[in-house]
């Protein structure tokens, strides 16, 4: 139980490095206390929220709007693969806020496990709306 938490750790910072070099922001390092502009969740009234990534005050309102929650789902079955959406469902949001959730999917190849995929999951009016905006920009 206490090596998937940390597994689960591990795949929460992967995705917060990955968004803070996508929106060129400072991800928190323990040694950035002051500066810091993205960071986990831990210990605060978001987590409890089911949200698992941290914006500060001063992120852009289009990069705040951003919910995420981080999972990561271990394969176990040959044939088929589940993976739980249940705190995409759950999470509290408020209107004009998209909730996401990134998915790290894993099997067990002898002690150690490998990464099959990775994967994020949305609303479908939240990916019209990417959608959108992505033929806007590519016109």
């Amino acid at each position: 139980m206490i090596k998937n938490k940390r597994q689960g750790d591990k795949w929460n910072y992967d995705v917060i490095k990955f968004l803070a070099t996508i929106f060129n922001l400072e991800a928190f390092n323990n040694k950035n206390h002051k500066t810091y502009e993205i960071s986990t969740t831990k210990n605060t009234p978001l987590d409890g929220e089911g949200i698992d990534v941290f914006y500060r005050d001063t992120v852009p309102n289009y990069i705040q709007r951003l919910k995420i929650q981080c999972k990561k789902t271990m394969i176990k079955g040959k044939n088929s693969i589940s993976i739980d959406i249940s705190s995409l469902l759950t999470m509290r949001i408020k209107p004009g806020e998209i909730p996401l959730l990134f998915t790290r999917m894993t099997k067990k190849v002898t002690v150690k496990e490998q990464v099959l995929d990775e994967l994020v999951i949305m609303r479908m009016e939240d990916f019209k709306l990417f959608l959108n905006e992505y033929v806007k920009s590519s016109k």
